[in-house]
């Protein structure tokens, strides 16, 4: 009887702390197959594509709309994993991401994207 009280009463203790052993083997999986790194790697692209189309601007390079979009929907992603990712090293895209978006804005504003031109 006391045998089976200490078994329950440790059980009890042991309850509240979470073991998930999925959560555990997904990080392994994860290291392993350097799921970071890659990732990494993705948002590494899509800074140094930030910063070169606000190159372009500086340059006074005009662009179309779509061309806008598409470099807005990395910042958008970029932007979101440096903030779910702190350890990201970020100190250069921050500035170039609010020029490209101060742009986008004035442009719009002023209907004044590069027109497509015609075939």
């Amino acid at each position: 009887m006391i045998v089976l009280l200490f078994i329950v009463f440790s059980l009890v203790q042991i309850a509240p702390i979470q073991i998930n052993p999925w959560t555990w083997l997904g990080h392994l999986l994860r290291a392993y197959l350097g799921i970071e790194d890659i990732r990494d790697e993705l948002m590494d692209a899509r800074r140094t594509r930030i910063i070169r189309f606000d190159d372009e601007l500086l340059d006074k390079r005009q662009h179309r709309k779509d061309m806008f979009d598409a470099i807005l929907i990395d910042c958008d992603k970029y932007e979101k994993y440096c903030m779910a990712h702190k350890g990201y090293v970020n100190s250069v895209a921050g500035d170039s991401i609010a020029h490209i978006k101060e742009t986008y804005h004035d442009l719009k504003a002023h209907d004044g994207f590069l027109v497509k031109r015609e075939a």
